[in-house]
């Protein structure tokens, strides 16, 4: 058995994710990389770069980074092993990557002809411009 924990993530954020699993080399050369794909069956997969663990025969933590993906995006990701005697290939877990949220919060203070408008942005890691659209009807003209 060459991997020896189920791959999770670490930390996901919206255009991030970092990876972890434990590997055992068993005695060989081994090297390690992982997997994330839109679909369950990986068939145009992303890879991260393969990072070479060594020959020992103790447990490796591995733990890899992958940038660049879609922010609120459903991804499957695996870790995949290999060295001279076999490649093996973890089963599929998954993540969802962050949404920049916005919420919309009662105006306070309301005149005849002002008001505080208040919200909320969590903008998840990403440079976001926050504005308020108002108008005299719902379509805001």
């Amino acid at each position: 058995r060459i991997i020896e924990s189920f791959p999770s993530v670490t930390s996901g954020m919206a255009s991030s994710a970092t990876f972890q699993s434990t590997v055992n080399p068993n005695g060989a050369a081994t090297s390690v990389y992982f997997e994330f794909a839109n679909d369950p069956d990986f068939l145009f997969p992303t890879t991260t770069t393969p990072q070479n663990i060594g020959s020992g025969t103790a447990n490796v933590a591995v733990t890899q980074s992958a940038t660049g993906l879609n922010r609120g995006t459903f991804y499957y990701f695996r870790v995949v092993a290999s060295n001279a005697t076999a490649t093996v290939t973890s089963q599929a877990n998954w993540f969802t990557t962050l949404e920049t949220t916005v919420q919309t919060l009662s105006a306070a203070d309301i005149t005849f002809d002002s008001a505080l408008l208040k919200g909320a942005a969590n903008p998840q890691e990403l440079s976001t411009d926050v504005y308020f659209q108002f108008g005299t009807n719902v379509s805001l003209t």
